[in-house]
């Protein structure tokens, strides 16, 4: 059986297809046959998901746990488990009940690495005597088949479904009820003393495509409380579902499938990204993590902030930056914008609405259809893929915009984060420039060249 070691807990997972990643999170008690078991339907029109189910710590088949505390320690062995599954990629969360609210924790950690989130009747405030619920009560009866159930089965299908007959019985035992009978119920009970986290959530937006799943009838986190929330998702749908309580996702099965699929279709939309032409007509390059948009002459002060440091430009044959250097830089991006033909394009790198660096893409050969990238990111935001994410928009631009043929970069040797950027998103390293910068202290310097095809790209890409 596949397991992931955290510091603490040995996590069981199962992984199905392949492509973009998406986290299941299961609720509290079940395993991750309730998540399996709703979801994998819809994969059956949906291609390029790479659908990762684990059971939570004290629950399934998930091992050596029980030095978990709280809800904040479970926090931190999922994200711990999300960080050794999928170091480097951008991913989806679908959260159900307790799932919803740990995705939640996720969001306000690891925001820009996410494409989107899903949330099946979340759990939107942990004390159970401040939310705001409906009335216990079931809707549809199929008193013949309960009449074939023992007492006990019938209590509990009752207390814990709203629909009640043979398919939905069929699929709350073979995706809920069997997860909970092997609960660490003593575990849980220890979690539940600490079940809201010590930190608040939701206090930024988070503007991914999201989905919220509501049943009207669900007794258990109610609906109404969602809506207090619903500001900080401003992609967000909010559906709330009749004839469905906690379990909605069997409950109203088409429903379910119909929403979700709509909202896989978005987040594939928003993470090819886009090029348009705004009003003004500056360029705009987009993905889910950055924007990448043109340079105005108001920038100086940004980009000096991260262009004066000494780390950024030690591989450099410019810089530090002075404040005259760094205006001087962004007249010169200006000037060049316009010429024609125009032979450079500097975009400013967008994140979470701040711009954090440079990303460029030269014209170095038009007869043979050439061009040349580079880059810069200001180090309070290295390790994040907006590099990565960066090259591989304006490469895609040279392109599919500029038509090149070849795209071509290059580095110093001792610049491992840069030629790692070139190799990560695909470019091969065809050989060693010799001695072919002189760099400011005098000394020459060599450079690794890197370069991509346009046949290379589009089977990268795709």
């Amino acid at each position: 059986m596949p397991f992931c070691q955290t510091s603490k807990a040995n996590i069981y997972f199962e992984i199905i297809g392949t492509g973009i990643p998406i986290i299941m999170l299961h609720g509290f008690s079940p395993d991750h046959r309730l998540m399996k078991g709703c979801m994998e339907p819809i994969f059956l029109e949906q291609e390029g998901w790479k659908r990762i189910y684990f059971d939570l710590p004290g629950m399934g088949k998930t091992m050596n746990y029980s030095s978990i505390q709280n809800s904040d320690e479970m926090l931190e062995v999922v994200n711990e488990f999300i960080q050794t599954m999928i170091p480097d990629e951008s991913y989806l969360l679908v959260g159900e009940s307790y799932g919803g609210y740990l995705a939640r924790g996720i969001i306000r950690e690891s925001a820009e690495r996410l494409l989107g989130a899903a949330f099946i009747c979340p759990l939107i405030i942990p004390e159970k005597w401040q939310r705001t619920v409906p009335e216990r009560c079931i809707v549809i009866s199929d008193h013949a088949f309960l009449a074939t159930l023992s007492q006990q089965e019938l209590e509990d299908f009752q207390s814990n479904q709203v629909v009640l007959d043979a398919y939905n019985w069929k699929r709350y035992t073979s995706e809920v009820l069997v997860g909970c009978n092997i609960a660490d119920h003593a575990f849980l009970d220890k979690i539940q003393q600490s079940y809201g986290f010590s930190f608040a959530v939701d206090e930024q937006s988070f503007d991914k495509p999201c989905i919220f799943l509501l049943g009207k009838q669900d007794s258990v986190v109610g609906y109404e409380d969602a809506f207090t929330i619903l500001e900080k998702f401003p992609r967000a749908t909010f559906a709330i579902l009749d004839i469905a309580g906690h379990n909605l996702q069997i409950e109203q099965p088409e429903l379910f499938t119909n929403l979700m699929s709509e909202w896989l279709d978005r987040v594939r939309q928003n993470k090819e990204g886009i090029i348009k032409m705004i009003e003004n007509n500056d360029l705009i390059l987009a993905s889910d993590i950055v924007i990448l948009r043109e340079f105005t002459e108001h920038d100086w002060a940004d980009v000096h902030q991260y262009a004066s440091q000494e780390i950024v430009c030690q591989y450099q044959i410019w810089g530090p930056n002075t404040e005259e250097d760094s205006k001087e830089f962004i007249h010169d991006v200006l000037e060049e914008a316009k010429l024609t033909p125009r032979e450079r394009y500097v975009f400013a790198i967008i994140y979470q609405g701040k711009l954090i660096g440079a990303v460029e893409i030269m014209m170095r050969d038009f007869t043979n259809n050439v061009g040349e990238i580079g880059y810069i990111v200001n180090p309070d935001y290295w390790g994040k893929g907006i590099a990565t994410e960066s090259a591989k928009l304006v490469i895609t631009f040279g392109f599919e915009t500029l038509k090149l043929h070849r795209i071509y970069a290059t580095c110093d040797p001792r610049n491992i984060g840069s030629f790692k950027v070139l190799e990560k998103i695909g470019m091969t390293k065809e050989g060693i420039l010799r001695e072919n910068l002189l760099m400011k202290d005098g000394v020459w310097r060599d450079s690794l060249l890197y370069s991509v095809l346009k046949q290379e790209w589009s089977k990268i890409v795709s």
